[in-house]
């Protein structure tokens, strides 16, 4: 399947699971509530963080792996390998999880929620959403994931109804990876079978790399997910429930983008391997570019108008998340500058140590944040938006001093100075907007026009934005 069509199928993939998010999420938090998004929040983080000791990285080497296969007995066989290997670690882990369930106090406070967190962990494990990356089946996996989703916003609103149906809300969210994990294994006859394997040689094979991927993804968490169990450890499930709010907007719109790095990673990783470094270098700045088109208009709107969007997604509730939307906003351009480095240029190159030893550096920022900023100062929610921020920001200098061979520092920040110079009188004009109107929908809505106008203008006349200038043409000739 062609690059075009994979990016096309996986932004619809990430556009529907976040719209479908944008219709359950007001929903669930209104019924809900912020303690009861709150105890959700908590529980799925704790959850996810097992998950990721369990995947240790398979999506990423799966993928990556998988995409070098240029047989389908290597397939078979690399497939097999990569199979092996993430069952047993799911396994070791498991053997960890389930007496921690009794040893720790808060989580035994929340033991029903974690022993249902046990299937996540096992179906997590036969998913394989890596093999259908790495052959490059977005189409199967956005239809998949689509049906999935429609049935599970369908069951929400049917049987979650007031605050105390928070077990339904979270045992609806493992059953969409269970049914994921039974599709796709039934799929994945057609592509590839499983065959018999040595263990041992498939444990010495992935076990050094899953484990640098995988540690990668576990030092990330505590500068991103580990803010959520922090909170809950130290505040309380309010305090969870607004930033994990005001976070998952954060996430829901930088989505489209996601999609499009997700979609680029196997073709760099193709183009890695054939030693093109042109059209790979090509990519890279693409990706930089349309990524500053994406972000600053974004943030220039969660700069003036969080106080709308969190009444419109979330409700009056959660005033307190209005604040941390406001200081997460350029977490937008920071983010997705995280993906170009890592998803686009560390991970098709192979360089799974330095991603390791870069998250160190934001996982040890993280840290001790938290403890300073949450747990000494008693910020709560509001320290913690400053440490993901932070760290995060740390994270994306390191990465670019270590790629100072492979991407100019001085040229990366020339670029991103040069866009954000573009963008700044549409920032300056919807300032003048949000003072003089006294309306704030009204105001909102001109902002809206306004940045839409722009946006064209810029990316036609001043960026010359490859991409949207090829749209603009298709769409004069349909």
């Amino acid at each position: 399947m062609g690059l075009k069509k994979n990016i096309v199928y996986s932004a619809v993939l990430q556009g529907a699971n976040y719209i479908f998010q944008f219709i359950t999420f007001p929903y669930a938090s209104r019924v809900l509530g912020p303690d009861g998004i709150g105890l959700y929040n908590y529980a799925t983080s704790i959850v996810q963080y097992f998950m990721l000791f369990a995947a240790m990285g398979i999506l990423n080497l799966g993928t990556r792996e998988i995409a070098k296969c240029t047989s389908q007995q290597q397939l078979n066989l690399t497939f097999s390998k990569l199979l092996v290997t993430n069952i047993l670690i799911s396994l070791g882990v498991l053997v960890i999880y389930i007496p921690l369930i009794f040893l720790i106090p808060q989580f035994y406070e929340i033991k029903a929620y974690l022993f249902i967190g046990i299937f996540q962990i096992i179906f997590n494990a036969i998913t394989i959403e890596w093999l259908f990356r790495g052959i490059q089946n977005f189409k199967f996996i956005t239809l998949r994931a689509v049906i999935i989703r429609i049935i599970y916003v369908i069951l929400v609103f049917v049987l979650v109804n007031n605050h105390n149906d928070v077990m339904t809300y979270y045992l609806l969210s493992v059953l969409t990876l269970v049914a994921n994990g039974i599709i796709n294994w039934k799929y994945a006859k057609r592509a590839t079978q499983f065959i018999k394997v040595n263990i041992i040689d498939s444990l010495n094979q992935y076990l050094k790399p899953m484990f640098l991927l995988g540690s990668q993804a576990l030092i990330s968490f505590f500068y991103v997910g580990f803010n959520t169990v922090y909170l809950g450890f130290i505040c309380n499930e309010a305090q969870v429930g607004y930033f994990s709010t005001a976070t998952k907007i954060i996430i829901i719109i930088l989505a489209l983008y996601t999609a499009y790095s997700t979609a680029m990673m196997p073709k760099l990783s193709s183009l890695v391997a054939s030693g093109n470094k042109e059209q790979e270098s090509y990519l890279i700045y693409s990706s930089i570019e349309l990524l500053c088109c994406f972000s600053f208009p974004l943030i220039i709107i969660l700069l003036f108008y969080s106080d709308i969007i969190i009444y419109l997604i979330a409700g009056s509730q959660y005033n307190e998340s209005i604040s941390i939307l406001t200081i997460g906003a350029p977490l937008i351009l920071i983010l997705g500058l995280n993906q170009i480095l890592f998803v686009q240029v560390l991970l098709p190159r192979g360089h799974d140590k330095a991603i390791a030893k870069i998250c160190l550096y934001g996982a040890s920022v993280g840290i001790l944040l938290n403890i300073i900023l949450v747990g000494y100062l008693n910020l709560q929610s509001l320290g913690s938006i400053i440490t993901w921020f932070t760290a995060e920001s740390i994270v994306i200098a390191v990465a670019i001093l270590y790629l100072r061979k492979i991407i100019n520092p001085i040229y990366f920040i020339k670029k991103l100075l040069h866009y954000g110079s573009i963008y700044l009188p549409l920032g300056i004009l919807v300032l003048f907007v949000n003072i003089f109107i006294t309306s704030r929908w009204f105001s909102l809505a001109c902002a809206i026009v306004a940045i839409i106008i722009y946006s064209h203008i810029a990316m036609i006349y001043l960026i010359k934005q490859n991409q949207y200038l090829s749209l603009i043409h298709k769409f004069k000739h349909i």
